[in-house]
């Protein structure tokens, strides 16, 4: 399957490469070895394996591109975007740049689970790309990140204010809202801030037009892991499974995984051609406030509910329940 698939995924600009990042192209800015504060010579000196750790050196602010006070903000919105798709394939790693590639003997972050390569972790990542493409330097620490209220740049010894937007309510709302290289940050189920993300906005493309993210995560993410989770699925059919739950993916990947089988498939946030759906009965008759995207309520029973709860709690402090009838005698 893997020679067979293609992402469904891409970006189309309304801006020729050349026009949006021809200097990262061709040009000295986009020199893999002018990423950081120090001389590349100084990137692998043992001497800093105390300082640097497995971080590595930290990334060097770039001065704004040439002709930046001209371009539109659609332009420079669009240019974020297209730096962050030069660094697809890039591993998740605890670093300040992303071509640090630690050497055997380094120092290596107890806490990583991919292999030891060039990579960014997100907000390292969010925190190059608009650095490299806008002369804009954030913090790279997420959750300093989340509440920044201004940002080094464009380039040295000048400040930008940053306009901070609270999430829509309503996931159908995030189009509206959400604008092209907005950071888009994400809570952990602890309420803490653990992750961000690039929104793509109208300028990316999906069979189902789901919106699309641009991102540094875990291997195991990428689109070429759809080929692993068929060949898994067909693993566990082989072991003796005599049905599959298959939860939040694509479409086109619970369609896939489908077809390769004969066992049936039950689906929840996978997709129409799955041979069965489920939803949690909670998420279905109306009572989660904030359900998932594929969540469709088939029922608004959350308000009479919550009426009949709180007339049972009145009548018990009233003393009104239970009354003789309830009562045995």
């Amino acid at each position: 399957f893997a020679d067979e698939y293609h992402s469904p995924y891409k970006v189309e600009f309304t801006f020729k490469d050349e026009e949006l990042i021809g200097d990262l192209m061709k040009g000295p800015r986009g020199d893999a070895k002018d990423e950081a504060s120090v001389p590349f010579r100084d990137w692998y000196d043992a001497r800093n394996q105390t300082r640097w750790r497995y971080w590595g050196p930290a990334a060097k602010h770039f001065n704004p591109p040439a002709g930046l006070a001209t371009k539109t903000p659609e332009w420079s919105r669009q240019r974020v975007i297209a730096t962050g798709l030069r660094f697809a394939g890039y591993g998740y790693q605890h670093h300040h740049i992303p071509d640090w590639e630690p050497p055997a003997d380094w120092p290596r972050d107890p806490k990583q689970i991919t292999p030891a390569g060039k990579g960014l972790d997100c907000s390292n990542f969010t925190a190059f790309v608009y650095n490299l493409a806008l002369g804009i330097k954030p913090t790279g620490d997420v959750q300093d990140q989340s509440v920044m209220t201004a940002a080094p740049g464009p380039g040295e010894n000048h400040t930008l204010p940053v306009k901070r937007i609270e999430i829509p309510a309503s996931y159908a709302d995030f189009e509206k809202t959400l604008l092209t290289g907005d950071l888009l940050f994400i809570k952990s189920n602890k309420g803490e801030v653990s992750h961000v993300v690039l929104w793509v906005g109208k300028i990316g493309r999906s069979r189902d037009g789901t919106p699309l993210i641009l991102d540094s995560t875990g291997e195991g993410r990428t689109d070429e892991a759809a080929s692993r989770i068929v060949s898994d699925a067909k693993l566990l059919e082989d072991a003796g499974c005599f049905a599959l739950v298959i939860e939040g993916v694509p479409a086109t990947l619970g369609k896939r995984i489908t077809e390769s089988l004969s066992i049936p498939t039950i689906g929840i946030g996978a997709g129409p051609d799955c041979d069965g759906q489920v939803l949690v009965l909670h998420d279905l008759l109306g009572l989660t406030e904030k359900p998932p995207k594929f969540v469709r309520a088939f029922g608004d029973l959350d308000a009479p509910i919550r009426d009949a709860l709180n007339s049972y709690a009145r009548a018990v402090k009233n003393g009104s329940f239970p009354a003789a009838k309830e009562s045995y005698g």
